[in-house]
């Protein structure tokens, strides 16, 4: 380690500066509404998916059953994503007019902060483990090499040791019949 700031360490601080700044202007609102909205656009679809009526449906619109029940997916997530982003964007404007819109960008930046965090680790994790075992210099003689080795090592000691065992554990003969959204009730008042 050195204590020259190099490119790589540009880098990474340019990519913390930015994710809290763009996280600033949206918000913490908006940011957290963001991921909510890519959520239950991914359950819709996962739903549109596991839906015997609707999939009959796409079946008989469409062939072959995988071109139908693609299109089904996508068109359900895009139509999911774009009408829970336009909700979270009229209640984030709100948000950000309100008394407490500092607030809510104070905390977008802690937000941006985070986020930007967490892609500089899934980055370095991906070149260290690419690079294994030579690291390149640029990469071991950064500023911030042995603080980001020390989190990766914390963040190794949070997952399973044999995640192929935990996988073949798993019975995904009956997750179907788990996940079967078809017998759902809902309750109408």
């Amino acid at each position: 380690m050195t204590d020259a700031i190099s490119f790589f360490d540009t880098i990474l601080l340019l990519l913390l500066f930015l994710s809290s700044f763009f996280a600033m202007l949206r918000g913490f609102t908006r940011e957290t509404l963001s991921i909510l909205s890519w959520f239950i656009a991914a359950m819709a679809s996962f739903i549109a998916y596991t839906n015997d009526q609707s999939r009959s449906f796409a079946s008989s619109v469409l062939q072959p059953d995988w071109l139908a029940y693609s299109l089904l997916v996508g068109i359900v997530f895009v139509v999911a994503l774009i009408t829970s982003a336009f909700i979270s964007s009229k209640i984030s404007k709100l948000v950000l007019k309100s008394n407490i819109g500092i607030l809510d960008r104070i905390f977008g930046i802690c937000f941006g902060f985070i986020r930007g965090y967490l892609i500089i680790m899934l980055l370095f994790i991906g070149m260290t483990w690419l690079f294994e075992p030579n690291e390149p210099d640029w990469l071991s003689k950064s500023i911030f090499y042995d603080h980001l080795e020390s989190s990766k090592e914390k963040i190794y000691s949070y997952l399973p040791e044999n995640p192929s065992e935990i996988m073949d554990n798993i019975n995904f003969e009956n997750l179907e019949e788990k996940l079967n959204f078809n017998n759902l009730e809902i309750p109408t008042n």
